[in-house]
């Protein structure tokens, strides 16, 4: 009897010893996010698949639940300092920004990809500021433009979209 019950509780603890742990994934085909001063609500519905590729070059995520994920706040420069306009968006071989400052600025239009990857930096001084970009060479697909001042005295984000 001590036999068959100490051959009945090692294959019990075998199986514990030998199993695999799996971690929690969500399928769902929609999701969002909504966060007040005192509750986070997650929700998903049907996501397909959820999976991050992490590579030397940059992080690949897709599906909603990851364990890393970064929310893009796009913000425009205030009318009272002044106003900048990305034209065409979307576009197709180039793009041009159009500043007109209240007070002449100096500052920096940086160009990334959704991966945070810079492709193009370019300083600027004056009231009126007009730079031209030649992207036929980029992907289609979307970039953000950011506009910043000199010591972060404003940020402006843009995002632009390339289509062929």
């Amino acid at each position: 009897m001590k036999l068959a019950l100490l051959f009945i509780v090692g294959i019990s603890s075998l199986q514990n010893v030998f199993s695999q742990a799996s971690d929690l994934q969500i399928v769902a085909s929609a999701g969002s996010s909504f966060e007040t001063n005192e509750i986070i609500l997650d929700w998903t519905l049907g996501e397909l698949m959820v999976q991050t590729l992490d590579r030397p070059s940059g992080m690949i995520s897709q599906g909603f639940h990851q364990p890393l994920y970064t929310i893009v706040d796009v913000k425009y420069l205030p009318r009272e300092l002044g106003n900048i306009i990305v034209s065409p968006n979307p576009f197709s071989t180039d793009f041009t920004i159009n500043m007109s400052f209240v007070k002449p600025e100096t500052g920096t239009i940086m160009l990334y990809d959704l991966s945070g990857k810079e492709l193009w930096r370019k300083d600027f001084e004056g009231n009126t500021i007009m730079e031209q970009y030649n992207a036929s060479a980029l992907s289609s697909g979307s970039y953000m433009l950011v506009v910043s001042g000199a010591d972060d005295s404003f940020t402006s984000t843009h995002q632009i979209l390339k289509n062929q």
